[in-house]
């Protein structure tokens, strides 16, 4: 028991070992994986966008803002 991790199943029952198996990993399908995960999520920077994704961009953060104004103020003054 020296190796792996001990479960408690139940408080009527003996401790058990748990053996951890190593993560597989196939390397053929490696790649397709890191081209289908792309990586961590960036940030927009609606600076670079065209003028009318731009301006959907503001419209629809603003949009977001006031509901969460409005819903506190509806909390609040229910």
């Amino acid at each position: 028991m020296n190796e792996g991790k001990q479960l408690d199943i139940h408080e009527t029952q003996a401790l058990r070992e748990i053996q951890e198996e190593p993560q597989y990993v196939d390397e053929q399908l490696l790649p397709m994986q890191r081209i289908e995960g792309g990586g961590p999520i960036k940030r927009v920077p609606l600076h670079t966008m065209p003028a009318p994704l731009r301006i959907f961009g503001y419209l629809f953060l603003g949009f977001m803002a006031l509901m969460g104004v409005m819903a506190l103020v509806v909390t609040f003054f229910r």
